[in-house]
């Protein structure tokens, strides 16, 4: 958990006990809390989006081609494989037919 997660747990904490004692109205309370839940979902908007952007530029660009074309590297083979069984089957069948 991160520091500022545990300052909004803290303020969240603080303020149903200040509501469960008697020391803040119900609508009071339910105004503090959604304007700390606001700023909670925001910053966390913005952390979530900076976090993903940060890690991709962090990656020199070879790296990420590097890792890009390994993940597909199989699939890719295959299909050149089957490419190529198919161009000899198809010549193979027009060299029977007298098809030249």
């Amino acid at each position: 958990m991160n520091d500022w997660e545990r300052q909004a747990n803290a303020s969240l904490r603080a303020l149903g006990e200040a509501y469960q004692q008697g020391g803040i109205a119900r609508e009071t309370y339910r105004a503090r809390r959604r304007r700390l839940l606001a700023a909670l979902r925001e910053r966390q908007t913005v952390t979530e989006r900076r976090t993903s952007a940060e890690s991709i530029q962090d990656v020199p660009a070879p790296m990420l081609l590097a890792s890009r074309r390994g993940s597909f590297a199989p699939w890719r083979l295959a299909l050149v494989l089957f490419a190529v069984a198919a161009a000899v089957l198809i010549g193979l069948w027009n060299r029977g037919q007298g098809h030249v």
